[in-house]
């Protein structure tokens, strides 16, 4: 024998309608777990502040904030044939017209030039030249980690100078130079203008790929 229960017609409707909403409900809940996983991918691929920054004699000028990507370790891996991506933000005591970068490898207590092909302060720093007293910059610059370097635990010295005057930024951070290139990371030259919009468009665009049912 078999039991059926006949509904009316809008008990039914009722029912039909929680069982959308529950539907409805379990894949939104699906569609947000996949969004936190994802923005917690793409904040992974951002790079954090590096622990252990020295301040090595900045004067008439200081910085707030460091960041190197790839940076995945402490201390930072640079990865030999691929690119390390600086970010430097700093404030300048007096208004500076030009100036100049340098980067050195601190190796037993000796600094080693890295070649850097274009080191014009005012070409990487957003906004440009002049800066201007008390104002917030940022520095990005993309420096070439060669083959050739040797794999060698060392401290990376970065150098803001003015060309005709006191202005100095100097920061200092450990660093390992290794030879495989990180999996997750594909070298690229780091963009001039600030890189949270440009992560913003592949985070739309990744959402729509992922979530195009929803839409």
């Amino acid at each position: 024998m078999r039991l059926v229960i006949l509904l009316p017609p809008r008990h039914g409707r009722r029912l039909g309608i929680i069982s959308a909403l529950t539907r409805v409900s379990y894949a939104r809940a699906n569609m947000l777990l996949r969004l936190f996983l994802l923005s917690v991918a793409v904040v992974g691929a951002l790079g954090d502040p590096i622990p252990d920054v020295e301040d090595c004699g900045s004067k008439s000028g200081t910085f707030s904030a460091v960041e190197v990507v790839p940076c995945e370790t402490n201390p930072c891996t640079l990865y030999k044939g691929s690119h390390a991506n600086l970010t430097l933000t700093f404030k300048a005591d007096h208004t500076v017209k030009s100036g100049k970068a340098s980067v050195h490898g601190i190796i037993a207590g000796v600094p080693i030039p890295f070649p850097i092909p274009d080191n014009d302060l005012c070409k990487f720093a957003s906004p440009s030249c002049p800066l201007d007293a008390g104002t917030t910059y940022t520095y990005m610059y993309s420096l070439e980690v060669k083959k050739t370097y040797p794999s060698i635990s060392l401290h990376i010295r970065w150098e803001l100078k003015e060309e005709d005057g006191d202005f100095h930024i100097c920061v200092q951070f450990p660093a390992k130079l290794a030879l495989s290139t990180p999996p997750l990371y594909k070298p690229r030259p780091l963009l001039l203008q600030p890189q949270k919009p440009y992560l913003l468009d592949k985070l739309r665009e990744t959402w729509k790929r992922l979530f195009a049912d929803y839409y």
